[in-house]
């Protein structure tokens, strides 16, 4: 029996994870023109791990401001750059054409 619920149990996880990864669809901003100028969606002010405040991996908080539909981003680690330039990398390592 116990067995029996431990392969339901992984077998409802596995389905689970198949639905939202296939469901998980990045957000379409239509292009937004105010005077004349191209609005961009942006946060200015991200924190990514290790050694600052944030929960995400540098890489990690790409790829969440992309599935926002963030046209651009700002990590701002305290006192040091390399977060940064992780996430930098790794944008441009992923977009094509950039």
């Amino acid at each position: 029996m116990v067995r029996i619920l431990r392969w339901a149990g992984g077998s409802l996880l596995l389905i689970s994870m198949i639905i939202g990864t296939m469901s998980d669809v990045p957000r379409q901003n239509a292009p937004l023109m105010l005077g004349g100028y191209n609005v961009l969606a942006t946060d200015f002010h991200i924190h990514s791990f290790p050694l600052s405040w944030g929960v995400l991996s540098p890489w990690d908080t790409v790829i969440e401001a992309r599935r926002e539909g963030l046209d651009a981003i700002a990590m701002t680690p305290h006192n040091h750059t390399w977060v940064a330039k992780i996430g930098q990398w790794f944008s441009s390592a992923c977009s094509p054409g950039v």
